[in-house]
């Protein structure tokens, strides 16, 4: 029997300090959640599959060159590859310390792999995420500016990257880390009563799209209105579960199928 694969998406304010001016890496708690998943794995047998967003690093570059609407002169093209430059600072520091802490990570390029037409996925090579998955590793990708076949480069998310994985390699799970402990009717960063949603279904997630806002942060892909749109428009068969990544034990408890955070199912 083959083991479950799990998609775990850590945002790029789990991953980094997201209102940093110019990139800065949130070192202890990464150290943290490397060992809650290897906690995790010590008790479930499950293959891994790690995306992380970029949040402070790619964030800035990407809004001050508009990186997100493609290339259209000089300047924007020289802005798409300082982009590259700041993705793959992110990923070495992170891969650092991931395999500093005992994980098996393989770091995968998402420009390497990835061709979208009109800041879509229009192409994506997944059998060197298979392979990877077979060696026992745990791949690791990052939201990307990737080349564009209308738009010569665009942005490729994390957020597109875990449901194109999950429907292509029948993910059980996928798993968002984010820094709110999940929907609320309300932006718990800006109102202290807001409510935490436990469920979200088909039948009352069209109110929620509508009433969430955008993240209190910079964020060229869209934040919590932009998951919630990609979650309706991908994932029909996989459950989700969008969690508090920065609170301890959380990515262990949600790895788990601890309850926590809130439970997205449109089956």
């Amino acid at each position: 029997m083959s083991k479950p694969l799990l998609i775990l998406k850590l945002g790029g304010s789990v991953v980094t300090y997201k209102g940093h001016p110019i990139g800065k890496l949130r070192l202890k708690r990464i150290k943290e959640i490397a060992k809650e998943i290897k906690q995790a794995q010590d008790e479930k047998d499950f293959d891994l599959i790690l995306i992380n967003g970029t949040g402070s690093y790619g964030h800035p570059v990407a809004k001050k060159y508009n990186i997100i609407n493609g290339i259209k002169n000089k300047t924007q093209l020289g802005g798409f590859c300082e982009v590259k430059c700041v993705v793959n600072l992110l990923t070495t520091k992170l891969n650092k310390v991931l395999l500093t802490a005992g994980l098996n990570v393989f770091p995968c390029q998402t420009s390497s792999l990835v061709v979208q037409k009109k800041g879509k996925i229009f192409l994506f090579k997944v059998e060197p995420i298979k392979n990877l998955l077979h060696l026992g590793l745990i791949p690791i990708l990052s939201g990307d500016v990737v080349t564009d076949v209308n738009w010569g480069g665009s942005i490729c998310s994390g957020d597109a990257i875990a449901p194109y994985l999950a429907s292509k390699l029948k993910a059980a799970k996928v798993l968002f880390a984010s820094d709110v402990d999940g929907i609320f009717d309300q932006d718990p960063h800006e109102n202290k009563n807001a409510k935490l949603i436990s469920v979200i279904n088909k039948q009352n997630l069209p109110e929620f799209i509508s009433s969430v806002g955008k993240s209190s942060h910079l964020d060229v892909t869209g934040g919590m209105r932009g998951k919630l749109l990609k979650i309706k428009k991908y994932y029909k068969k996989t459950a989700i579960i969008i969690f508090n990544g920065l609170k301890r034990d959380s990515v262990f408890e949600a790895l788990l199928d601890r309850k926590t955070g809130t439970v997205i199912d449109l089956a």
